[in-house]
């Protein structure tokens, strides 16, 4: 944790440092930008909203969304309806790769290919315009991971760029940061993402319309359909701090759908639309997109069997049947440690001098039940019980092998469905000293060694 905090705390100096330094090296007219809603780098199954997972180091996607919004802004001026931006035609350059099993950065660079502008400085005379939007730069902290926890919890700060052109409203002219969190939750088949965040924007005026900071949201579901089919739908929107929904083109929101199709060589197209429902900047009447990307197997060839989808493949993954993380060999995280020649459990406890479980002790053999059940490789068990050095060898031997056997008939009643067997040896087989309260604790224990694994 250390590590990733100290990793996280640079990587957000260097995101700040560089968007101050851009900002420094270009000039244009302070606005703020119709491109409100942008698809987010980072977002897995998701739209405009970031997920809360982050997979392997140096895991990478690269795409491109296709983005076509009709009258993302108009307003009110001297009593009359009029349009700034009519129709822009967006593609979003995206790439995002994984430094750490737990950063992600993250870039969105939007070339606006057609903006059909009415200026304000020219009495609203039409223009058609080939601008570059402002890129964004992201980085996501994985905090909980959404597979092995009961959710997902990320933080992501970010940063737009000024290289947009501010006189077309496709460009702030000044270094906006923000930061989000992304609160999501996983089932077998279906997801619900929510994220809410902060945007550090000057307090600026034109055409009658003031922005300043944003309170951000968004919430979005991803729904597996059959054919590596998922079915996106989210609810974005915006709206300036100072006056939180108390105008409508100071809180824009769009409601989208899409439908994205996977392929097993990594490629993932998508094809969505959607409205705006709160006709604010950037939320357009009507939405349209198409995207493509790829991830590294795109460029690796098809990848191994994952039928778990944790990120581990089936060859080496020893709970391939359920979700689980690659430090515990694609098993879920637990205090149930399989290694190569046997399994470490907490202490089993027993009632004192008897071979009587407690009841704690049958929670940790309800656990191990799972961890085997999880392993379809995993054949035999041999249980083996051992004492301290109080009281005589006879009766030492004889208590190791009756608690033995009495963790082996628990583990039977649990169904655990492989083969056991049990033995005892007493105070013979000693792993710590004897004289002291500490070593005898640690020598009054059972243990699980691996049989033709």
């Amino acid at each position: 944790m250390h590590t990733f905090r100290k990793s996280f705390g640079w990587s957000v100096a260097l995101l700040l440092i560089t968007a101050w330094t851009a900002s420094t090296a270009w000039a244009d007219q302070d606005s703020f930008s119709s491109l409100a809603f942008r698809p987010a780098p980072g977002r897995g199954p998701y739209l405009y909203l970031s997920d809360t997972y982050v997979k392997d180091t140096f895991d990478f996607n690269v795409g491109m969304v296709l983005d076509y919004a009709r009258t993302p802004f108009k307003t009110a001026v001297a009593g009359t309806t009029q349009t700034i931006n009519k129709r822009m035609l967006t593609d979003h350059l995206l790439f995002d790769i994984n430094a750490t099993p737990y950063l992600q950065f993250g870039f969105d660079v939007p070339f606006v290919l057609f903006n059909q502008f009415y200026n304000p400085a020219t009495a609203f005379s039409r223009e058609n315009q080939f601008d570059l939007g402002d890129p964004l730069v992201m980085i996501k902290g994985e905090i909980l991971d959404p597979i092995t926890k009961p959710i997902g919890l990320a933080i992501i700060p970010y940063a737009t760029v000024p290289l947009g052109n501010g006189r077309t409203f496709t460009g702030t002219n000044e270094v906006s940061p923000g930061v989000k969190m992304a609160v999501e939750k996983k089932w077998d088949k279906a997801s619900v993402n929510l994220n809410m965040g902060y945007l550090f924007q000057n307090n600026i005026t034109r055409v009658g319309v003031n922005i300043d900071d944003m309170i951000t949201y968004g919430l979005g579901t991803a729904i597996q359909l059959p054919w590596k089919l998922t079915l996106v739908g989210e609810i974005d929107g915006r709206t300036v701090a100072k006056n939180a929904f108390g105008g409508k083109i100071q809180s824009p929101a769009q409601v989208t759908a899409a439908l994205r199709k996977t392929f097993d060589t990594g490629l993932a197209i998508e094809a969505g639309g959607g409205v705006g429902i709160a006709r604010g900047v950037g939320a357009p009447v009507a939405r349209g997109f198409i995207g493509i990307s790829c991830n590294k197997n795109c460029f690796h060839g098809k990848p191994k069997p994952d039928r778990d989808g944790d990120g581990v493949p089936d060859d080496v993954d020893q709970c391939p049947d359920t979700a689980g993380i690659r430090s515990n060999k694609g098993c879920p995280e637990s205090d149930i440690k399989v290694m190569n020649d046997h399994i470490e459990t907490p202490t089993i406890y027993f009632e004192f001098g008897k071979a009587i479980l407690k009841a704690d002790g049958m929670l940790v053999l309800n656990r191990l039940v799972e961890a085997v059940k999880a392993r379809p490789k995993l054949k035999g068990l041999r249980i083996e019980g051992h004492t301290d050095n109080v009281g005589s060898r006879p009766a030492n031997l004889r208590l190791s092998k009756n608690r033995a056997r009495t963790v082996r008939t628990y583990l039977e009643s649990k169904g655990i469905g492989i083969y056991l067997e049990s033995e005892g040896y007493g105070y013979d087989r000693p792993i710590a000293d004897n004289k002291t309260d500490e070593g005898r604790g640690k020598n009054r224990r059972v243990d699980f060694l691996i049989l033709d694994k």
